[in-house]
């Protein structure tokens, strides 16, 4: 016989039901019936995947879609691996179609405001928040606990947000949950095209509620108290999914989260713009220095002349294929704080530059703790806690490799007016980078 302690049983069993809660949520995120990111049995997955459109199919897999100004449904047969129809176009949706909706769980009126939330009315859900819970709690008509986050460390790509979350969730008051979930910018819609991707609501409630009862059975005093996080670094940016169907008539990803969580905290790192631009080739593509020139002179040529055709709005949700290669819509800035300021007021957004983070850990940490309105730390903790290992997921590999001065500065020229407009927005003058940064993490 062998004794195995409390803290062991919990901690095994804890990871049985999160491995089989994120397998639960991407197990509608595939069209094959044979391949799945995790290593449950896939008879299992498959049987509860079969059981799931004999009792769905016909809402979950059945498109409205506006053509020629008349509503027209067309069905795809994902699960066969043969889709009827899948090439097709969508155009805006008329003006006067009220509560038409392109995402199966979440409808609007024609003044863009939520009516339907996953069969719940948006106003109903916020006050069957449970008051005893700091995060937004509440109890299904099953009885059933589900938590959404508290706050969202919702940008920018690039910018040490990896090394961010992983020193804010050293604080005891905040959740240890899996960083990017990416829910709310790319898995709660049917991405129109990719219904495959569709992932429910309460996939991603009980993803939060498998740690939240890690953390009960560890500290059940203290489990109200606890705040959740969601670092998807897409929430901030990432609204071009909702473009095939209007970039003004539907609700933006920001506009949804505000519907249901209308309290939530942003937080929100910003890098100088050229260093992001690099760091952000450097991660998705090994490349040389002049390689990156060249597709850095091609994408801003491509960005520009949209600008002369939409608005800058426009162009910078729409990301055509040119812009896509280095992703240089995600240094706009402005655009993206105007979208948020929309619906949020300002003070729960918590704004700064990525380079003092470098500089000052510890006294930002401090002040972010106090935006999140969780206990304070002491001054050797934050030390502490600013001491380890800084987490970086661009490729050890390519991190030597720089860009010239001539990139840079014309980076730098391209955004210049976009950064002023960022700076009037937040009234701050840091943002226009005047300093001169020469290295930032």
């Amino acid at each position: 016989m062998f004794s195995v302690s409390k803290r062991k049983i919990i901690d095994l069993l804890a990871l049985f039901s999160t491995s089989f809660s994120v397998c639960w949520m991407f197990s509608y995120h595939y069209v094959s019936n044979h391949e799945f990111p995790c290593t449950c049995k896939q008879n299992r997955a498959l049987k509860y995947k079969e059981q799931t459109l004999n009792k769905y199919s016909p809402k979950l897999f059945t498109e409205k879609i506006v053509v020629n100004g008349s509503i027209a449904s067309r069905d795809e047969n994902i699960w066969s691996g043969q889709k009827t129809n899948s090439h097709f176009e969508l155009f805006t949706m008329p003006s006067n179609d009220v509560s038409r909706s392109l995402c199966h769980n979440i409808s609007w009126d024609s003044n863009m405001t939520i009516r339907k939330f996953y069969g719940w009315d948006p106003k109903v859900l916020q006050n069957s928040y449970l008051s005893t819970y700091k995060s937004p709690c509440f109890y299904t008509p099953r009885k059933s606990l589900s938590c959404l986050p508290y706050f969202f460390l919702a940008g920018m790509p690039k910018s040490g947000t990896t090394d961010i979350w992983g020193k804010l969730i050293q604080h005891p008051q905040i959740l240890n949950s899996v960083k990017e979930p990416h829910w709310w910018s790319r898995l709660f819609k049917a991405k129109v095209r990719n219904k495959h991707r569709y992932s429910p609501f309460n996939g991603y409630t009980r993803f939060f509620k498998t740690f939240i009862w890690r953390y009960s059975k560890m500290n059940a005093k203290k489990t109200k108290q606890v705040v959740i996080g969601d670092g998807s670094v897409s929430t901030f940016w990432d609204n071009h999914y909702w473009l095939t169907a209007g970039v003004d008539k539907t609700p933006g990803v920001l506009q949804i989260i505000h519907s249901v969580l209308p309290k939530a905290k942003f937080i929100v790192a910003f890098r100088e713009p050229s260093y992001r631009l690099f760091s952000s080739y450097q991660y998705f593509k090994v490349g040389k220095v002049k390689d990156y020139h060249r597709q850095v002179v091609r994408s801003l040529r491509s960005f520009s002349e949209c600008f002369n055709r939409s608005s800058v709005r426009t162009c910078t949700f729409s990301q055509s294929e040119e812009t896509k290669i280095l992703r240089v819509h995600i240094n706009m800035y402005s655009v993206y704080v105007r979208e948020f300021l929309r619906f949020f007021p300002r003070d729960q957004l918590f704004h700064f530059r990525l380079d003092e983070w470098s500089k000052d850990c510890p006294g930002l940490l401090k002040k972010l703790f106090a935006f999140l309105e969780i206990d304070a730390m002491p001054q050797k903790e934050l030390s502490n806690i600013c001491q380890k290992k800084r987490r970086n997921k661009t490729r050890k590999k390519v991190q030597s490799l720089d860009q010239s001065n001539e990139t840079r500065k014309m980076v730098q020229e391209f955004y210049k007016p976009y950064l002023r407009e960022l700076a009037e927005l937040l009234d701050d003058p840091r943002y226009l980078w005047e300093d001169n940064v020469t290295k930032d993490f």
